[in-house]
């Protein structure tokens, strides 16, 4: 799927998604996720590319803080937004209005349709994940897309 596409469709999936305040200073939910060529493409060219370590805390937090909030991946913008109980914030922080258990799997479905990859990271996880699929929990609670 080409760049341009896949940039409508997160555009789109974006504006579905409630908007809320975190924690100041939290980056507890922060960590190794998938995001589409485009996505990936965003945080690139803001903060050039940053590759996970064997602690899997995203290399994209800087001073207690995400430092590509705008652009960040779907996945983390649903996180705390949605009533599904494993994306809910540990602290309580969300929207007025949560997106629905439906609503959050129709947005993950739109988004697997997509076919995200995970984000780079370094030899020693390459070595640590060898031989295992890396984001099958994602599909399995949200299916593979169509």
């Amino acid at each position: 799927m080409k760049p341009k596409h896949q940039a409508s469709i997160i555009k789109k999936l974006r504006k579905k998604i409630p908007v809320f305040k975190c924690k100041p200073g939290c980056h507890d939910c922060c960590g190794w996720i998938p995001a589409v060529f485009w996505e990936k493409k965003q945080i690139v060219s803001l903060k050039g590319e940053r590759r996970f370590k064997i602690d899997l805390n995203c290399p994209y937090v800087e001073d207690c803080k995400c430092s590509v909030y705008k652009e960040r991946p779907i996945l983390c913008q649903i996180y705390g937004a949605s009533e599904e109980e494993k994306m809910t914030c540990p602290h309580g922080c969300k929207p007025e209005k949560t997106l629905s258990i439906e609503e959050t799997k129709a947005i993950m479905k739109e988004y697997l349709n997509l076919k995200p990859k995970l984000l780079p990271h370094n030899d020693e996880v390459e070595k640590a994940l060898k031989g295992k699929q890396a984001i099958p929990n994602i599909y399995r609670r949200y299916g593979k897309g169509k």
